[in-house]
């Protein structure tokens, strides 16, 4: 089996990598004073910085060349590492499990730091990238192979859960960020209007949803939910697709995410959804676009483009959807969505507010689709 890490769409795009794991192990602190050396590659004898590949999480991730072989390092300091061993550990688990992921190099923790190591293919690609540059055909059962491997796994030992868990996911994960949401002075003018319009579409604006937001009816929409072991972060750009020998399923996951409170399989479902539903990826390339209150009226317009691979794979997405979820459980589905568009928010508020109306236009035209499905 060949141990590579995945091409590089871009400089400014997510990284791909690898397949299953190795075991974490930590550093001693007697090993504290050597840490940065050892993470920075930029510090590190004979290592090379081919480019830097972070994103929008506080984690450095560079593409790197020792001794004339790439390879990934993912790194953080500060309070962040002990979420980032943890990662390290999902991954673990999922490959464990039966899942295609990254394997690990090698892993570092102390005190002050964490970093892991991924090895670097050069026939992989995230699926943004693959399913523009293949067919809808094999686009199709790509997604189909993907979300049947799920199923297959870890989704398979999905158990009813607890009323205990929908309480402190629908606390913490919708009611208190709803209310930051309603209390950011960056959107005050638009909240204030009765309703908005999101590219010409009139819809009851969040503070007019709040019927929809009560814990009670959320307890409702979310009382058919199964708890089991999940990705948690089920991005294009988090699932690298590969074509030669060393992955029999053709694909393999990065960058899994924990602490979500309710590990529904329905969460893998919404990041897909978020992508194809929501044109998430679209929108972080967006340029133009305007925002206008008047009176009881709010308008956000901005392009609603997504390409037409995008727009044949959505409806791929809803048709393996609905062929193997209950329409309750769709519901709950596009509300999971919903959690994902608010937990974006507050970075998109701090980091980019002058385009945070957007985002927040796509949240409320997100929850505008389950107040449909409702009868709201």
């Amino acid at each position: 089996m060949s141990h590579g890490g995945p091409v590089l769409p871009s400089a400014t795009r997510r990284e791909p990598r690898g397949y299953p794991a190795c075991s974490a192990h930590d550093i001693s602190s007697a090993d504290a004073g050597k840490n940065r050396a050892e993470v920075d590659p930029e510090q590190e004898p004979g290592m090379e910085v081919v480019a830097d590949l972070s994103s929008g999480s506080s984690a450095t991730t560079l593409l790197c060349r020792r001794e004339g072989r790439l390879f990934y390092r993912k790194f953080v300091f500060g309070e962040d590492k002990d979420r980032l061993f943890a990662q390290t550990e999902h991954l673990i688990h999922l490959a464990q499990a039966g899942v295609p992921v990254t394997p690990i190099l090698e892993v570092l923790r102390d005190e002050a730091h964490c970093r892991y190591d991924m090895p670097y293919r050069d026939d992989a690609v995230d699926f943004f990238t693959y399913l523009h540059t293949h067919t809808p055909g094999q686009n199709r059962a790509k997604l189909v192979t993907i979300l049947d491997s799920l199923a297959a796994s870890i989704h398979a030992d999905a158990v009813p859960a607890s009323p205990e868990a929908i309480d402190s996911y629908i606390q913490h994960k919708i009611v208190a960020r709803v209310e930051a949401l309603l209390g950011a002075g960056v959107l005050a003018p638009i909240l204030a209007a009765e309703s908005l319009l999101v590219n010409g579409i009139r819809m009851p604006n969040l503070p007019s949803l709040a019927g929809l937001l009560e814990p009670a009816r959320l307890r409702e929409l979310l009382a058919h939910d199964k708890c089991a072991r999940v990705h948690g972060d089920l991005t294009v750009e988090n699932i690298i697709c590969c074509e030669e020998e060393g992955t029999s399923s053709g694909f393999y996951l990065i960058d899994p995410n924990g602490g979500n409170l309710l590990d529904t399989p329905l969460l893998d479902h919404a990041k897909l959804l978020q992508s194809f539903h929501g044109g998430y990826e679209f929108l972080v390339r967006l340029g133009s676009f305007s925002v206008r209150t008047e009176g009881r009226f709010a308008e956000v317009d901005f392009p609603g483009f997504i390409s037409p691979a995008y727009a044949r794979l959505k409806a791929d997405l809803d048709g393996y959807l609905r062929l193997h979820l209950s329409e309750s459980e769709l519901t709950a589905a596009y509300l999971h969505e919903v959690v994902h568009w608010l937990r974006l928010m507050p970075y998109k508020l701090r980091s980019d507010p002058a385009r945070a109306p957007v985002f927040y236009a796509v949240l409320v035209r997100v929850l505008h689709t389950v107040a449909r499905r409702v009868g709201w």
